[in-house]
């Protein structure tokens, strides 16, 4: 049992009164080996002028799916779990509208506890998972993606991004840990710190695909069926994914403190020291170079609370 566990998240989820809820739909699909796969579909219902939401309601759903898709996996029914969004939309982040009618810090920690808690679980399916970024991809969207044990994504996505700082506030999800550790230092920083200050520059998915943070990129045309037929060659062992930021690698011997120490001084030139998130976020990312992922999630926690000392 986790920390998470013990935590009274349907109490947090009836607080907050969350007016739109975007829905886990799961249905089971026969890859081309014959083999069993659960595909997710996050869906509010709603068309392409409201986009999908992450608010505690929603994430509480999610976890009891996947909580399920567990189980089946274990029993030996599915070979794999996959999750993507409604047309055009994967999820554009948390409800901010929630975020803002947060009354105390414990609030604002069990909202950062809830998405790690609900988000950890793609990694201990018991199969792989797979996050098909089918479009819009934003702060909590694309940690659903980094949460995941591969990635796909649709040439024609419309933007690939994680806004926080830009917000005032850091991702708190994953993306500070699980970015660094994935795409490397120097692509990391562009993407939480950099980007975010460029007026919240965002990524196509040409570049999403070049950084590293996908995997593979398909055409709209097909993009789920080729998907599909993507994770059937990984989950087979056909396919071997490369991860180049491994423990140990040239990218955290060498690059890691350079890097920090240079973004740093590059933050105190252009924004000075008023601005709070920028300089969290990259404490984060400094961080993440040692530690395990728990700790990584904990650090997250505790930035959101306001009770992170370094």
């Amino acid at each position: 049992m986790s920390n998470y566990d013990k935590i009274d998240f349907k109490a947090l989820a009836e607080s907050t009164n969350e007016d739109v809820i975007t829905y886990s739909r799961v249905r089971d699909v026969k890859l081309p080996s014959g083999k069993n796969f659960a595909l997710i579909t996050l869906d509010n219902d709603r068309d392409h002028n409201r986009p999908n939401t992450l608010g505690p309601a929603t994430m509480i759903q999610l976890g009891e799916v996947l909580d399920q898709l567990k189980k089946r996996a274990k029993a030996g029914e599915i070979a794999g779990v996959g999750i993507t969004g409604k047309p055009f939309i994967l999820a554009a982040g948390a409800d901010l509208s929630q975020i803002q009618n947060l009354k105390t810090k414990d609030q604002a920690k069990q909202i950062a506890q809830l998405g790690h808690y609900v988000f950890g679980k793609l990694d201990d399916l018991g199969v792989p998972s797979f996050c098909f970024i089918n479009g819009l991809a934003l702060g909590g969207g694309l940690e659903i993606a980094l949460n995941s044990n591969y990635r796909t994504i649709d040439s024609s996505a419309a933007a690939i991004a994680l806004p926080e700082v830009f917000l005032g506030i850091i991702p708190g999800w994953g993306g500070a840990y699980l970015l660094p550790n994935l795409i490397g230092i120097e692509n990391a920083l562009k993407v939480i710190i950099e980007n975010p200050l460029k007026q919240n520059r965002m990524l196509k998915p040409a570049d999403a695909l070049s950084l590293g943070i996908a995997d593979v990129m398909f055409s709209p045309a097909r993009f789920l069926e080729d998907s599909l037929k993507w994770a059937d060659t990984v989950i087979s062992g056909k396919v071997k994914v490369k991860r180049p930021n491994e423990p140990g690698s040239v990218e955290k011997l060498a690059k890691w403190d350079i890097a920090i120490n240079i973004a740093r001084k590059s933050l105190e030139g252009k924004i000075g020291k008023v601005a709070k998130s920028p300089y969290a976020a990259l404490d984060l990312i400094a961080a993440s170079k040692k530690g395990t992922k728990a700790q990584g999630f904990e650090r997250e926690d505790d930035v959101l609370s306001g009770t992170y000392r370094g």
